[in-house]
């Protein structure tokens, strides 16, 4: 990954600008916050089949709503 990243940096040199991690931070809030909750469910151990579904459910209102 990191050869890659610099890879890409030596193609794009806006790659690693302010503006390009921000907008990736920003666009990934919504998977990392879902895999978070993921997480915790299988830590406790909660972890069922309709899960996963109303988990995606959820997923696609936040980002409808956003």
């Amino acid at each position: 990954m990191i050869l890659l990243a610099i890879a890409v940096d030596t193609i794009n040199p806006g790659f690693f600008s302010f503006y390009m991690s921000s907008s990736l931070l920003k666009n990934s809030t919504v998977i990392g916050l879902f895999a978070i909750g993921f997480f915790l469910v299988l830590v406790v151990g909660g972890l069922d089949v309709s899960f996963t579904s109303i988990g995606v459910a959820s997923m696609y209102g936040t980002v409808k709503l956003r």
